[in-house]
């Protein structure tokens, strides 16, 4: 009888061990034991695809919305709809993306939001979050007047400096353990802290996508598109001395020089300044056409005094030639 209940006990602990392999299992384990604590669901999701981490397959990120819609059964939290707005949002489906934002302004808490101060890891409950996020997505939604507003309380709240994000994960035991990756980090990923042979885990981190230059960035497309040009001009201007080396931006500035301030000094500028960025495909056509545009221009126009600080120069600081 003994090795009988030897062999029956080893059976049954080597099926409860099994979920302690890995993370998402344990994850896995724990929602469908307590299906109705909203941090299980959670933080399978964030095993399955971080939302605030690049280089998922689509399929990843479906199953991560999957669990984190689980959560929001259980309890509406603005860091679920956080996290779920950044899959949509990464995935292209911007209303989905801005909705989720709005859900998750609905549900901030300022008390939670103070409470996550000055941990080493924080959930993302900072109202800032979805402001920048509602912003960015309805600019890409074409709902402009409104993406302004956010834009502009999204940079109102933004910290001064935003931190890298990071969390401690072990060697074999990370979302990029998977054959997919083939033991590579996507670009922007790297390791803080070197995981051990041992087990102990390390700090790996990337950096948000948007910071404060992408913001200029978007708010200076929404200004330019409800012909705002000197916000757009100052946006985009404060967007370069943020270094946000975007071919993008150069593009949008170097139009409203173009078009609107018929500065074709600095339109050149603007345009050079963006080709040097080595832009490919669609954008370096457009670039190269608009500087074609700007050149015929400017051999018709006399020049323009200058209006706007060029990228890369200097502030004269000399007065004027006394006679």
């Amino acid at each position: 009888v003994a090795p009988v209940l030897v062999a029956a006990h080893a059976a049954d602990t080597s099926v409860n061990l099994d979920h302690w392999r890995t993370n998402r299992l344990l994850w896995s384990h724990a929602a469908r034991v307590q299906p109705l604590y909203h941090r299980w669901h959670w933080s399978l999701a964030g095993e399955i695809a971080n939302p605030g981490w690049p280089g998922w397959p689509a399929e990843a990120r479906e199953a991560s919305i999957a669990a984190l819609d689980d959560a929001l059964k259980v309890y509406n939290a603005s860091h679920i709809y956080h996290s779920k707005a950044a899959h949509l949002f990464a995935m292209e489906r911007f209303e989905g993306a801005a909705a989720a934002w709005k859900k998750a302004l609905k549900f901030h808490d300022p008390a939670a939001e103070k409470a996550s101060e000055g941990r080493q890891f924080q959930l993302p409950a900072q109202r800032y979050l979805f402001e920048c996020g509602l912003g960015r997505a309805l600019i890409h939604a074409g709902k402009h007047k409104k993406a302004k507003n956010h834009l502009t309380k999204c940079l109102e709240l933004l910290p001064q400096s935003v931190h890298a994000n990071c969390v401690r994960r072990a060697k074999r035991n990370h979302p990029y353990a998977t054959p997919e990756f083939d033991g590579r980090l996507p670009q922007g990923v790297w390791w803080h802290e070197q995981p051990h042979d041992n087990g102990r885990p390390g700090i790996m981190c990337n950096m948000p996508e948007c910071t404060r230059g992408c913001y200029h960035f978007y708010l200076g497309t929404a200004q330019q598109e409800l012909k705002d040009f000197e916000g757009a001009r100052a946006s985009y201007d404060k967007a370069h001395r943020a270094e946000y080396k975007n071919p993008n931006l150069y593009f949008n500035w170097g139009l409203v020089e173009y078009q609107a301030f018929k500065n074709m000094d600095l339109a050149r500028q603007v345009v050079d300044f963006g080709l040097s960025l080595n832009p490919v495909g669609e954008m370096q056509r457009l670039l190269v056409d608009l500087k074609g545009k700007v050149a015929g221009a400017a051999a018709a126009v006399p020049p323009t005094p200058e209006a706007g600080a060029a990228p890369g120069a200097k502030q004269s600081k000399k007065g004027k030639k006394k006679s």
